[in-house]
């Protein structure tokens, strides 16, 4: 078995988007994705953004885990938010999201970010697993408003 880290960018983020669409389809988030093309769509944007950064896990030519954002500089310094953080549901438990999270890590304080950030669904398998990560949860909120009525 070949695990090997790679760079996601514009060029190769395609390759990720059926992972995205099979694990964020299924429980416990349920998002309703209709197609991998859709999914592509989303994950080229964040491919645009000017300090994006993306990491996969590939295991025997098969994408099966991926970190991506994109940094920000804040009050206490350069930091990233993670958009998205993924491992196949198959594989989960199994070391691969600790040791995808090592090397994203590894990589950030190497490019001198001072932190990263994330946001997940409270009180979640997830968010069990980023405090193991060393995450602790920040008192924010995430709203939303549709614009059907906006002037």
């Amino acid at each position: 078995m070949t695990d090997t880290f790679v760079t996601i960018d514009a060029g190769n983020i395609a390759r990720f988007a059926p992972l995205y669409f099979r694990v964020f389809n299924a429980p416990p988030w349920n998002d309703g994705w209709a197609s991998v093309e859709e999914v592509d769509k989303r994950l080229q944007l964040f491919a645009a953004f000017p300090s994006f950064l993306g990491l996969g896990l590939v295991m025997d030519a098969e994408p099966v885990a991926f970190a991506m954002g994109w940094g920000e500089y804040w009050v206490s310094g350069p930091s990233f938010f993670i958009k998205e953080y993924c491992v196949a549901t198959e594989r989960q438990r199994a070391g691969l999201g600790r040791a995808l999270f090592g090397e994203l890590a590894r990589r950030l304080k190497a490019a001198g970010y001072t932190g990263t950030y994330l946001q997940t669904d409270p009180d979640s398998a997830a968010e069990a697993f980023y405090g193991r990560m060393g995450f602790q949860r920040l008192d924010l909120i995430t709203m939303g408003r549709g614009l059907q009525d906006a002037v």
